[in-house]
């Protein structure tokens, strides 16, 4: 079942809308198609209201233009800068450039993910093209609307698109540094966890967060068995309890894993004192500290691309041969050596394996280009190391501009005491291991 609504510029019908069961808007201008989606919750009635219909889908898919007002704003005139600055403001939530990457960065609803080719961002182009070509319906002026919708179908153009993607670049972009820049926002699979003040909500793209746990925050979660030997070997003494998490050093977070864990203060003191002697390290000995930092990263650096590169080669040699394979049953099957049945149920298993193939593959090549543009910029720890020159406590700006991330490994027994070690990585030289003065004398 459709119904049919003709709308009329200048007196010339120049556009059919057609509304079908399957809720979405077929717009042709000059016999050239294209499709938006519509949520509608119904198909219209068959009284043909022409006006009636065309009034309330418009109004469904642009009231978000509304607050923009693209046709009368002056910061979007019809020309490319007009345009890249209406791609960039109506899309500043969800989609930035940042220019150390040379690529776009898209919100997904849950985390900001690198647009490597750019394809998704030019998806959002698209996209605001129909809806440019929606809102122009619902201009009342009739000349204003006759001039706007020719504006609205240079949109359809990717060359166009493509110019507006390339101006918008430097509207509203990001740096990587404000990616991630909250150490304590612990992004889950269904909200975000401050481990500041243990608030926990929904996911939020002015988080910029880039990372999610795979696992889902329970508050009210368990671990049944643990309270219970504690219980047991404390005979149900709850300060006894309460001492012996403090004297091992574990901290009472509800579903956490308690050979990982470390009090904060312990944290903090271990980062301030290595801190303190590696800042002393690179003041004194600046020329053997650049050495040192140079080799290091370079190690690290080389071996992650190394494995990198080999994955790299390996799905795009396995890509190509399922390429083959595909061909060849698709030779046998017309030869009549399979049947259709079992030639469609072996070439969609491969079709699968290469499908997953192909994402591993993009996933390895933002990696590689990733490492290879992150290079240890010592000289930049240099002057945060002259710019911070007696270093006596911690503060969140200092954390920030010197620590990247603190790895805490699972705690072990030696001779009889619990030890457990952690790793530091700074900001632009890594993990660095600054040597003793006993080994610096030998």
């Amino acid at each position: 079942m459709s119904f049919c609504c003709n709308y009329f510029v200048g007196g010339l019908k120049t556009t059919n809308i057609f509304l079908t069961k399957t809720y979405r808007a077929k717009l042709i201008f000059q016999e050239r198609p294209f499709y938006y989606p519509l949520k509608a919750s119904e198909v219209y009635s068959s009284t043909q209201k022409k006006a009636t219909a065309v009034e309330d889908f418009v109004q469904e898919v642009n009231q978000d233009l509304t607050m923009l007002k693209p046709f009368s704003n002056s910061k979007y005139p019809c020309t490319d800068i007009g345009n890249s600055n209406l791609f960039a403001d109506y899309y500043k939530n969800i989609a930035r450039y940042v220019p150390e990457r040379k690529h776009w960065f898209m919100y997904d609803g849950k985390a900001w993910r690198s647009d490597t080719g750019g394809l998704k961002v030019m998806n959002l182009c698209k996209k605001l093209a129909n809806k440019l070509m929606l809102y122009a319906l619902s201009i009342k002026d009739e000349d204003t609307r006759k001039l706007y919708i020719d504006y609205a179908k240079k949109w359809q153009t990717r060359r166009t698109r493509e110019i507006i993607l390339r101006d918008a670049q430097d509207i509203h972009p990001l740096q990587m540094k404000e990616f991630d820049n909250d150490i304590y926002l612990l992004n889950c699979r269904n909200g975000t966890l401050n481990l500041n003040d243990g608030s926990f909500y929904s996911h939020k793209a002015s988080d910029y967060i880039t990372k999610i746990a795979g696992v889902k925050y329970e508050p009210d979660a368990k671990c049944e068995r643990w309270e219970e030997f504690i219980g047991e070997i404390m005979s149900g003494d709850k300060e006894k309890a309460e001492f012996l998490q403090k004297s091992l050093g574990y901290r009472k977070v509800k579903g956490g894993c308690s050979s990982h864990q470390i009090r904060n203060v312990v944290v903090e003191q271990l980062l301030l004192e290595d801190l303190q002697r590696i800042t002393l390290f690179a003041k004194e000995h600046e020329s053997e500290f650049l050495c040192l930092v140079t080799n290091s990263s370079k190690k690290a650096t080389d071996k992650e691309l190394k494995g990198c590169q080999r994955e790299y080669e390996q799905a795009q040699a396995r890509i190509l041969a399922l390429d083959n394979i595909i061909q060849r049953l698709y030779e046998d099957n017309i030869v009549g050596k399979i049947s259709d049945e079992r030639f469609a149920k072996m070439s969609a298993t491969y079709e699968i394996e290469q499908k997953q193939l192909e994402n591993r593959v993009l996933e390895l090549k933002d990696v590689i280009e990733s490492t290879q543009e992150k290079s240890l910029n010592a000289e930049h720890f240099l002057n945060l190391v002259k710019k911070y020159t007696d270093i006596r406590e911690l503060g969140a700006e200092i954390i920030r501009e010197f620590v990247e991330k603190i790895i805490v490994f699972k705690a072990e027994k030696e001779n009889g005491h619990r030890v457990q070690r952690i790793q530091i990585i700074y900001n632009c030289i890594g993990a660095v291991e600054i040597p003793s003065k006993q080994e610096k004398t030998a």
